[in-house]
C-alpha cells in the first residue's frame, strides 16, 4: 500500500492543476452560451457555421446552429474538445507511470520496499484509474454546476443524467489512452519526451476520427476504431449512437495494454 500511497500523492496535484485549466475553458465557452441568444448573434454565428465546408461543420459543430438555444448540447460540443486535452492528460499520465523512477533515479526507494514488480505495476494502475475517475467525476459536477447557473429553470436531474453519461465515456476514453501510454512506458527509461509523445499520439488518433467527414477519402470502418475521441464523443452519446461493441473493444484495448505492460516490466532489466 505504500507504493500506492508513493503513486498518489505523486500524480494527485497534477490532476489538480489540469482539472483548474479545463474548468477555465469550460466556463469561457460556457459563457458564450447566454450571447448566443440575442437574437442578431444568433444570425452572426449561425451564417458563420453555414459557410464552413460540411465536413468541417459537422467535426466542429455536429448539433448543427439548430441547437444554439440548447444548452446540454452546446456543453457536449464543448466537452468534444476538452476529450482532447483529458486524453493528452490520461496519456501523460500512463507514460510517466513506470519510466519516471527510473528516469528521477527513486526506482531504489521502490525497490527498497517489500513489494514485487507486480505489486508496483498494480498499485501504479489502480492510482492511474481512480484519478481518472475522480478527475472526470469532479469535471462532471463543475459541468453540471455551471449549467445550472446558465439556466437557472432547466430540469437539473435529466442534466445530471445526460452529462454523467457524457463524462461516463470521457472516463472510458482516458483510460484506453492511460493504458496505451503505460504500455509504452514498461519499454522506457526516461521521460524526457512524454509530453511531445502524449500530445502527438493523441493528435493522430484526432486526425484519423477527422477523416471520417471527408467523403472523397473511402477508409475501412474499422480504421476509425482508432479515434476513442471520436468514437465516443459526447454528439454519438446524447443521440445514443455508440454500439455495445465499441465500448467493449474499448475496454479490451485497456486490458489488454494492462496486461501488456505486466509483461515487459516483469522482464525489465533496470541496470
Amino acid at each position: 500500500m505504500n507504493i500506492f500511497n508513493f503513486e498518489m500523492r505523486s500524480i494527485i496535484g497534477q490532476m489538480f492543476i489540469w482539472l483548474i485549466v479545463l474548468t477555465i475553458l469550460l466556463g469561457v465557452f460556457m459563457a458564450f452560451f447566454p450571447a448566443l441568444q440575442d437574437e442578431s448573434m444568433e444570425v452572426i454565428v449561425k451564417s458563420g457555421i453555414n459557410s464552413m465546408p460540411e465536413s468541417m461543420r459537422q467535426f466542429i459543430f455536429p448539433f448543427s446552429e439548430n441547437n444554439l438555444n440548447d444548452i446540454v448540447k452546446y456543453s457536449a460540443n464543448i466537452i468534444k474538445f476538452l476529450n482532447f486535452f483529458i486524453a493528452i492528460f490520461a496519456m501523460l499520465m500512463g507514460l510517466n507511470t513506470l519510466a519516471k523512477e527510473q528516469s528521477e533515479g527513486t526506482i531504489d526507494y521502490l525497490y527498497s520496499l517489500p513489494n514485487s514488480r507486480v505489486d508496483i505495476v498494480t498499485m501504479k494502475l489502480i492510482a492511474n484509474t481512480i484519478v481518472l475517475f475522480i478527475f472526470n467525476l469532479l469535471m462532471a459536477g463543475i459541468t453540471v454546476g455551471i449549467i445550472a447557473l446558465i439556466e437557472k429553470n432547466i430540469n437539473i436531474n435529466s442534466v445530471i443524467i445526460t452529462i454523467s453519461q457524457v463524462y461516463l465515456y470521457s472516463f472510458v476514453i482516458s483510460l484506453v489512452f492511460m493504458s496505451i501510454g503505460m504500455f509504452i512506458s514498461s519499454f522506457l527509461k526516461t521521460t524526457s519526451a512524454n509530453n511531445t509523445v502524449a500530445t502527438l499520439f493523441v493528435i493522430i488518433t484526432v486526425i484519423v476520427g477527422l477523416l471520417r467527414y471527408f467523403s472523397s477519402i473511402n477508409v475501412p470502418n474499422i480504421v476509425y476504431m482508432l479515434s476513442p475521441i471520436y468514437v465516443l464523443s459526447p454528439f454519438n452519446v446524447i443521440s445514443e449512437n455508440i454500439p455495445m461493441t465499441s465500448l467493449i473493444i474499448y475496454l479490451g484495448v485497456f486490458v489488454v495494454s494492462s496486461a501488456l505492460s505486466y509483461v515487459i516490466y516483469l522482464n525489465k532489466d533496470f541496470r
